[in-house]
């Protein structure tokens, strides 16, 4: 798994742009949101 830290995340679907935090996993995003901590993973720090 990678967590990518503070990155700006754009949605035009849901309307979402803010800086977030990303949780990527083999195939796909498992988690977005703020402070998310996931042991394991390999972090990215924008």
């Amino acid at each position: 798994m990678i967590l990518v830290k503070n990155g700006r995340v754009v949605d035009p679907v849901t309307g979402t742009d803010q800086v977030m935090d990303v949780l990527i996993g083999e195939t796909s995003i498992l988690k977005t949101g703020t402070d998310i901590e996931e042991e394991g993973a390999q972090v990215i720090d924008d």
